[in-house]
């Protein structure tokens, strides 16, 4: 990416859905569009664990919660953004000093996002696209897809956008959109080789 503050230094490293245990309605719909794990995580420290499946540019992380008792992160919205930015981040965060992270360092979170009625906003630590990690990494070729090219947020009617959900959208990184429920959901538009495009939903339970 580019230098600079604005709004064109921002891109999507990966998008969150805070599932339950295995999440295994979210991962079912996706393997029903040939996609396949790319990796699992365990955050002993945190409580959570997750599964993802990545592409060349982003990626799709189901979270669910595996001890309560050490989820030590506020409490937040059952979506959640990452965000790579090249420059300062155009809204006000905070630091969350996360336990599984190396000793000092910290996860840029945005100040809104301690508003359940948000998603949560946060810029990544590694600014790496999946297809530069070391090593490489599955991703979804195999199964035709190249690219995340679009996030839509859906959520529960009226949708008020924060400065952080609001600078996203105005850099087209994510959409919005609004339902009858009172859970999220993501709608995903996955890119082939070719450029066409398949769109999938997922819901939070």
């Amino acid at each position: 990416m580019s230098g600079g503050v604005g709004a064109a230094s921002l891109a999507l490293d990966h998008v969150v859905l805070l599932c339950d245990a295995d999440a295994p309605g979210p991962t079912a719909v996706l393997r029903s569009h040939g996609l396949v794990e790319s990796f699992r995580r365990s955050h002993p420290a945190h409580g959570t664990a997750n599964v993802c499946f990545a592409f060349d540019n982003a990626y799709v992380e189901l979270l669910w919660v595996t001890d309560m008792g050490a989820l030590e992160a506020p409490a937040v919205a059952p979506t959640g953004l990452a965000v790579r930015c090249a420059g300062a981040l155009p809204f006000a965060t905070w630091p969350y000093r996360a336990p599984f992270l190396p000793p000092g360092a910290t996860i840029d979170v945005a100040a809104d996002s301690r508003d359940p009625a948000q998603p949560l906003v946060f810029h990544s630590p590694d600014a790496r696209a999946p297809v530069d990690w070391p090593g490489g990494i599955q991703r979804q070729r195999e199964a035709g897809y190249a690219r995340l090219a679009g996030v839509t947020i859906v959520g529960p009617r009226p949708m008020r956008a924060g400065a952080a959900l609001g600078a996203l959208v105005a850099a087209n990184v994510v959409t919005t959109e609004t339902w009858d429920r009172a859970g999220w959901g993501l709608a995903l538009e996955l890119e082939r080789a070719d450029g066409t495009r398949r769109s999938v939903r997922l819901e939070a339970p």
